[in-house]
């Protein structure tokens, strides 16, 4: 059986190594920068390929999916669970899709199984109504376009 909590030790290792790195090399120097950012992506993909540890976030999103379970409280839940939701969209509006974290290594849905993704969430309980949930998601924004941000007010 393969040490999940050995190679979660070993991860906290190589990152906190990257950091060491990170803060001694000169924030100029772009060509360094950009070696130590792949080097972080590369040791997550090797932990990521792990399939202990995506099914272990499954499990974790399946225990706290309860019918008429709303977004807000979805996300709530998760964050309890020590999984942190981050939210792509295409607009002020429109959801592009999801990414889930969990012991530093992030998922998108489309990683953990379509079952995960925006679209689907529906079939698992969760329930989304934009005036209730929407200011929990948009708190939840990795990427966006660039009007999103001038707009994310008027919400």
């Amino acid at each position: 059986m393969h040490n999940v909590s050995a190679d979660k030790q070993k991860l906290q290792i190589i990152q906190q190594c990257m950091g060491l790195l990170r803060s001694i090399v000169d924030s100029n120097d772009q060509g360094l920068s950009a070696v130590i950012k792949e080097l972080e992506k590369q040791a997550q993909d090797i932990f990521k390929s792990n399939p202990e540890f995506a099914e272990k976030l499954r499990n974790i999103i399946k225990s706290i999916c309860v019918p008429s379970l709303s977004m807000s409280e979805y996300l709530a839940k998760l964050e309890q669970c020590n999984v942190m939701v981050k939210v792509f969209m295409h607009d002020e509006r429109s959801i592009r899709g999801l990414r889930y974290e969990y012991d530093g290594i992030a998922y998108s849905s489309k990683q953990l199984g379509r079952e995960f993704s925006w679209q689907r969430l529906p079939q698992l309980g969760i329930l989304y109504e934009p005036e209730r949930d929407l200011p929990a998601l948009l708190n939840r924004v990795l990427q966006s376009p660039s009007s999103l941000s001038s707009n994310i007010s008027a919400v």
